[in-house]
């Protein structure tokens, strides 16, 4: 079927949708990966005519509260952010989609009953052991490490966020980084479209306006800084939410573009000198080195790490029931050698724990009497 007519059939039919259709309906739209290809086409062109219904059924869809309607909405937020930056940058009216996004940051600061929300995150160490890990050595089960594990974390929360009337230049880049981390809380559940879509968004942001990008000579970074008046601006939160996409997808089957898009992000980094987005930058190049990605060995959340199995093995410095076990009696021998003569005596040890005081030896009137008695006998 044509991709525009397609477009238009879906507009037609959830308008004549009565209340008790739409869970129906959502849950059926949600797996249709051909609607979203074309939709995503249709939004990638504002000159289309369709553009501006499309912007407004997505709010509709959001403003429903079906959860399969607003993750349905969340597929297309790259295509929307770069339209949206591109548009701001280059003087053109985007209204239509400014209203959208706007509109999705304002229903997610706020719970069902509209209070401001707050999201909180533990913090994990490495010195407690997780999927990804094992602590580097076993320690001891002892009470005091016990109440370390216990303690041994730290929350941070995120909000409460404010709500947004109007959108200005400050503004702007906040609405679009609590945008764009929604859609990573559920990019797991995006279509190959939506992955590659924002791959090639990451690069376009990061290098509209730039005449060359980058170019080594003798191993240093040489950066071209003609200005450009289309030179979009870009936050570092808003990039860290963005790098943060570009790894999951460098895992699930776009490996080409996702290391481009880390290329370009670098360069824009470098550029804006944003020390939190070059070091996460680096570190996930830096780890392509011993974990490349678009291997078969890709796990689906972007990470491929194997965990030692734990060793059936007790250590020594392990607290167990046979570590309070009396300790076992020692048996020595004294020997002492008096005129060709031997003789031995048995000692035993007293159990650990008594006084610690050994029988004497034999002394030299023990052993003159022991003599006499040979002699009359």
């Amino acid at each position: 079927m044509d991709s525009r007519r397609l477009v238009q059939e879906w507009l037609t039919e959830y308008k004549s949708l009565t209340s008790a259709d739409i869970s129906h309906y959502a849950a059926k739209l949600i797996k249709n990966e051909q609607i979203v290809e074309s939709l995503s086409a249709n939004l990638a062109d504002q000159s289309s005519e369709l553009f501006d219904p499309v912007c407004s059924q997505l709010y509709e869809f959001y403003r429903s509260g079906e959860p399969e309607l607003r993750m349905f909405c969340l597929q297309f937020v790259p295509t929307l952010v770069w339209q949206y930056l591109w548009a701001n940058a280059t003087h053109k009216n985007s209204g239509r989609i400014e209203t959208l996004l706007l509109g999705i940051y304002n229903m997610e600061v706020v719970n069902n009953s509209g209070d401001a929300r707050v999201y909180s995150y533990t913090i994990p160490t490495l010195s407690k052991p997780s999927v990804y890990h094992e602590p580097m050595h076993q320690m001891a089960l002892t009470e005091s490490l016990l109440s370390y594990q216990r303690s041994d974390h730290r929350t941070v929360t995120q909000g409460p966020y404010p709500q947004i009337e109007a959108v200005d230049s400050q503004k702007r880049l906040d609405m679009l980084t609590f945008v764009l981390t929604e859609y990573n809380a559920s990019i797991g559940l995006m279509f190959s479209s939506s992955l590659k879509a924002c791959c090639t968004m990451c690069s376009r942001v990061c290098t509209t306006g730039f005449s060359e990008k980058s170019s080594k000579k003798n191993g240093n970074l040489e950066l071209k800084l003609e200005k450009s008046p289309n030179r979009i601006q870009l936050s570092s939160l808003f990039m860290v939410e963005m790098l943060t996409a570009v790894y999951f997808c460098m895992f699930n089957g776009f490996s080409d573009l996702s290391k481009t898009a880390l290329d370009d992000a670098l360069f824009r980094a470098n550029y804006e000198l944003y020390p939190d987005v070059m070091l996460m930058a680096n570190a996930i190049k830096n780890s392509l080195t011993s974990n490349p990605s678009g291997v078969p060995s890709d796990g689906p959340i972007g990470i491929d790490v194997a965990v030692n199995p734990v060793s059936p093995k007790v250590r020594r410095s392990a607290i167990t029931t046979a570590s309070f076990k009396a300790s076992r009696r020692k048996e020595t021998t004294v020997t002492v050698t008096v005129e060709s003569v031997h003789v031995s005596h048995n000692n035993t040890d007293q159990v650990e724990g008594s006084n610690g005081v050994e029988e004497e030896a034999p002394t030299q009137q023990k052993l003159d009497f022991l003599d006499n008695s040979e002699s009359d006998v």
